[in-house]
């Protein structure tokens, strides 16, 4: 009996599909897995002349509770507590309200401590002198009864982040907490539901009209919106900002004090995308009718 031939197209519509699991869904659900679970947060010191000052901006998850030239000390949510004192200029030591374990070298640039529900990554980074010789300064640190000991650079700054993650559902508190997070999902949906109507506005009567109806130039017409499906989204994104933009051709022509940047023209400009589409699409149904 003989053996069935394999069938290609069959293999190719499998390969594509295993293909598409590992290129689309996994990261997917990665990213949806990844979403709660949120790392403990990070901190930067600024050393100016040996004296230490939190940089406020850089602060998240942790909060400042004491702060002078001498001492630092930073709290988090979960009861962790970090202490920064400058013993001498140049020279600091961190303690924690969980004893920490010093992993892996004592120089460098960086270095990692671990505690039982933390894993410090500690880094410096000084602004080297352009005409002075490359040699990165001295950052070092050594374990002692107390905590780590740093002999760090006197100008320069100091970054602490918690690398370990943990399960935490701060990130969705976050987005919905936060002005910025919510105004760009409102622009979405506005973007989304305006630029919808209006193609459907512009390209359907359309398509319906060069359906039914012969006309001069009718061939052109579909040519050249044939034409303008296949052009490239960021060109036309940036042709328009050409002619429309604040020192565009055409706003520049007739004097007007207007620019095509904002959700206007994110409207405007996925209108003109994706209006070709729709009404090639409704032209083929309508001939088809």
């Amino acid at each position: 009996m003989l053996a069935r031939p394999i069938d290609g197209w069959r293999v190719f519509s499998l390969l594509c599909l295993v293909g598409a699991i590992f290129l689309v869904i996994v990261p997917q659900l990665w990213i949806v897995v990844s979403a709660f679970y949120r790392e403990g947060g990070s901190f930067t010191i600024q050393m100016r002349g040996g004296d230490l000052s939190v940089v406020r901006e850089s602060a998240t998850d942790f909060v400042v509770e004491r702060e002078n030239l001498d001492l630092i000390v930073l709290s988090r949510g979960d009861g962790m507590r970090l202490s920064i004192a400058r013993l001498s200029p140049g020279v600091s030591r961190i303690t924690a309200s969980e004893p920490l374990d010093l992993v892996g070298a004592v120089t460098g640039t960086r270095f990692d401590a671990k505690s039982k529900n933390t894993d410090l990554r500690i880094e410096q980074s000084v602004a080297l002198n352009l005409f002075a010789p490359l040699v990165p300064p001295a950052f070092e640190v050594t374990q002692d009864g107390q905590g780590l000991l740093l002999r760090h650079a006197q100008k320069g700054f100091l970054q602490i982040h918690d690398c370990a993650q943990q399960f935490s559902l701060q990130n969705f508190r976050d987005f919905i907490s936060r002005k910025t997070p919510l105004q760009a999902l409102w622009n979405s949906i506005v973007v989304t539901v305006l630029s919808t109507v209006l193609v459907g506005v512009i390209a359907v009567p359309l398509a319906w009209l060069v359906a039914r109806y012969q006309f001069r130039g009718r061939s052109a017409l579909i040519a050249l919106i044939t034409m303008a499906s296949v052009s490239p989204p960021f060109l036309g994104a940036y042709v328009w900002r050409l002619l429309l933009g604040a020192n565009g051709l055409i706003t520049q022509a007739l004097g007007m004090d207007w620019s095509i940047v904002g959700l206007h023209g994110v409207i405007w400009v996925i209108v003109w995308l994706l209006y070709p589409l729709v009404f090639l699409m409704s032209l083929d149904s309508s001939l088809r009718c």
